[in-house]
């Protein structure tokens, strides 16, 4: 009986510890919480937001979403005027052949 808890113990403190990863968080007392009380610890686990650097990063990786040049949200990418500080969005090449974007703040 014993070893069938403790492998639910492990079994719920991987799953908590997973879906803390999968988020981005990696605080030690979260981690420490998943491994001491693995039930109260997944609750924590799945009702944590993901960390908004790593989901950034993300989008930004995959092409749904850039930064505005002026204010560095993410906007759309067909996006001609962001819609967090209004900025007029242009795109062109630099010297190189680089696209690039430029913000015209309206003032």
């Amino acid at each position: 009986m014993a070893g069938i808890l403790f492998l639910g113990w492990i079994l719920l403190a991987a799953l908590g510890l997973t879906i803390m990863l999968a988020k981005g968080r990696t605080s030690c007392g979260l981690i420490i919480l998943i491994l001491l009380i693995p039930i109260v610890g997944l609750v924590v686990a799945v009702v944590i937001s993901p960390d908004p650097e790593r989901e950034k990063a993300k989008a930004l990786r995959k092409g749904d979403a850039v930064e505005c040049p002026a204010c560095f949200s993410l906007i759309d990418p067909r996006a001609s005027v962001c819609p967090n500080c209004r900025a007029e969005i242009t795109t062109g090449l630099d010297m190189r052949g680089n696209k690039i974007r430029q913000a015209n703040i309206p003032s």
